[in-house]
């Protein structure tokens, strides 16, 4: 186990226990990251970006699928959201989307009610699996 990774690896989190799973996770992307959250939020962009930090230095490829401006009552704040993850990562706008899961190097699938990019409550729970046929699924699926 490498000396940043948790004490424990389970498979099912909440939406604090997770966080630094996922951290390390992303610190440990050699290729891709995908995430999937139809919601956004800018304080939690902010917030998952520097989590993000050290793989974009590394330039690992990032690529967020979330729902386009259309999509919202409140069209202007997730059009600024948009443009600002435009700045820093490969965005695709899907429109009805409600899926939200990350994919790490094709293989790493966190999947679950935790919306990265908007605000999560821990009533919400994400689950951890390590499965190329799940990712390549999930994968085939926004396509």
């Amino acid at each position: 186990m490498a000396a940043n990774q948790p004490d424990k690896i389970n498979l099912i989190y909440d939406a604090d226990s997770f966080v630094p799973v996922i951290n390390n996770d992303f610190i440990e992307a050699k290729k891709e990251i995908l995430i999937v959250s139809p919601f956004l939020r800018r304080k939690r962009i902010d917030i998952v970006f520097e989590w993000l930090k050290e793989p974009l230095q590394k330039g690992i490829s990032i690529t967020i699928i979330t729902r386009p401006p259309e999509s919202y009552k409140e069209q202007d704040r997730i059009k600024e959201c948009i443009e600002y993850l435009k700045s820093v990562v490969t965005v695709v706008q899907k429109s009805n989307i409600h899926q939200k899961y990350i994919i790490i190097d094709n293989c790493l699938v966190w999947y679950g009610s935790i919306n990265l990019l908007n605000s999560g409550n821990s009533e919400e729970g994400i689950m951890r699996l390590e499965s190329r046929e799940l990712a390549a699924e999930l994968e085939a699926m926004m396509k």
